[in-house]
């Protein structure tokens, strides 16, 4: 594990300002070799921070995360991974790598890496309930709120949350090109409200940055997902997609000073608690995988709706 790490921080990394917004994108990649594979697999690492040297941090950061959740580098191997309760921090069970291990090209949902292991959990399940709201929103009619907007460049980025619990420290930004020229989100759910908009911003820039500098989408091994990130230039579905904005936005409201637990939030989703395993850990990171326990994700409903309109609207890359 020691040694992958010093790889990674070793790795090379690309970077540059983004075309908009004033900040910096940078990428970096190893290759892993795996029993069993014909070819060393690529893992890669990709940010959007307001300094160069913190997007080239979080990259490797990045990086490491995906490479410690795909592949199994313990030395014992014959047992599974303790599946942890957030809500009562206690073991519940075991889960074996096939169930809490990231596949090649599948969503890295509930995935955190941090110094701390406390801090890896609580991210890993902020991403749960980002996505679980996200679902919400578009499949369920979860109503949201405006609580800001902010023009970026030539381009204006709205800011939502949820309508009708405010605290819930969820934030979903959209930005929207100039003469509507592209249309992408971002989202995040932390403790502090202003952290979600930072968050939610730099995603929306990446993946605006990646359009304007004609990036192309052929290496995404989801074909949902390359629909997706094509659609954000599409004129026609740029006017549904703010549309549908438009309808589900019951209010403008001040941003919100606070937020309520998460543990407030998983209720808000419908359930009562979130499972989570640490893959990996060292004196200087943590690796953690967070899944739903009793209520649906944003992928559990894409699945659900396959064909639908809602899924035709759904734009969360």
């Amino acid at each position: 594990m020691d040694q992958l790490a010093s790889i990674i921080e070793k790795s090379v990394v690309t970077h540059r300002m983004t075309s908009i917004g004033e900040m910096y994108v940078a990428g970096t990649g190893i290759h892993v070799n795996t029993n069993g594979s014909a070819a060393p697999y690529f893992v890669g690492g990709f940010s959007c921070k307001k300094t160069r040297e913190e997007a080239v941090l979080v990259a490797r950061f990045e990086c490491k995360e995906r490479a410690f959740a795909m592949f199994d580098f313990r030395n014992d191997t014959s047992d599974g991974y303790p599946l942890y309760s957030f809500s009562q921090n206690i073991v519940k069970g075991m889960a074996t790598p096939d169930e809490v291990m990231l596949r090649p090209g599948s969503d890295a949902v509930g995935l955190a890496i941090r110094v701390s292991r406390k801090d890896a959990i609580v991210h890993a399940a902020n991403e749960i309930l980002e996505r679980a709201l996200l679902g919400k929103i578009f499949y369920c009619e979860l109503p949201i709120a405006l609580i800001s907007k902010e023009t970026i460049g030539d381009h204006l980025c709205y800011f939502y949350t949820t309508a009708d619990k405010q605290q819930t420290g969820f934030v979903m930004a959209v930005l929207v090109g100039r003469d509507h020229k592209f249309l992408t989100l971002g989202a995040s759910r932390d403790d502090s409200i202003r952290h979600a908009i930072n968050k939610s911003r730099a995603e929306a820039i990446m993946l605006a940055d990646n359009i304007l500098a004609g990036k192309s989408t052929k290496h995404i091994v989801n074909k949902h997902t390359r629909q997706r990130m094509a659609s954000q230039t599409d004129a026609a579905m740029i006017l549904k997609r703010l549309d549908f904005l438009e309808n589900g936005c019951v209010k403008s409201i001040p941003v919100p000073t606070d937020s309520c637990s998460i543990e407030g939030v998983i209720s808000l989703c419908g359930g009562s608690d979130i499972s989570y395993c640490v893959l990996a850990e060292s004196e200087s990171m943590a690796v953690v995988r967070a899944v739903a326990t009793d209520f649906p994700t944003l992928a559990d409903l894409r699945l659900n709706n396959l064909g639908s309109m809602e899924a035709s609207i759904d734009f969360v890359c």
